[in-house]
């Protein structure tokens, strides 16, 4: 048997967080539409040590122990633990995307494409801010580069 190869859309979100942390960008959300896909990024984002991975989804917030199992806490934990730089990156549902203010956060990016694109834009209206940067458009349908977008301009999806 076969053994698989490297998912191809988790190693350019790799690459895209490690690019975001060179250019200054502390904390990341990420927005997916499903709480299994939550889970895959998680697993796979928990494998580097360097990285402080936290969730939040429909089932609540989720941290990481140091045993390495996933721990449920409210709301507001979630939303505090973020605001005071506890965790590098906020993997999301699209449940997270009501009620957060996180204008503090630098950078965005939806993982995977909404059905409906206004979703994408009401996910962004959470972090709105003078220093945001939005990855445009969805690792679902990039080619090989992520076009970073600043606030006010445009860019083409790949």
């Amino acid at each position: 048997m076969r053994k698989l190869p490297p998912d191809s859309k988790i190693e350019e979100l790799k690459r895209v967080l490690a690019d975001l942390r060179v250019d200054g960008y502390a904390q990341v959300m990420v927005f997916t539409q499903y709480t299994d896909t939550m889970d895959f990024i998680r697993a796979e984002r928990a494998r580097d040590s360097d990285l402080r991975v936290i969730c939040f989804s429909g089932r609540g917030g989720e941290i990481r122990d140091p045993d390495g199992t996933w721990r449920t806490v409210s709301h507001d934990d979630i939303k505090r633990r973020f605001r005071e730089g506890k965790a590098d990156v906020l993997v999301c549902s699209d449940a997270a995307a009501e009620g957060l203010n996180f204008q503090f956060c630098g950078a965005l990016m939806n993982y995977d494409l909404p059905w409906n694109p206004m979703r994408a834009v009401f996910a962004s209206a959470s972090i709105l801010s003078a220093r945001f940067r939005l990855l445009c458009g969805s690792l679902a349908c990039l080619s090989s580069t992520v076009s970073p977008m600043r606030l006010g301009s445009r860019a083409n999806i790949g």
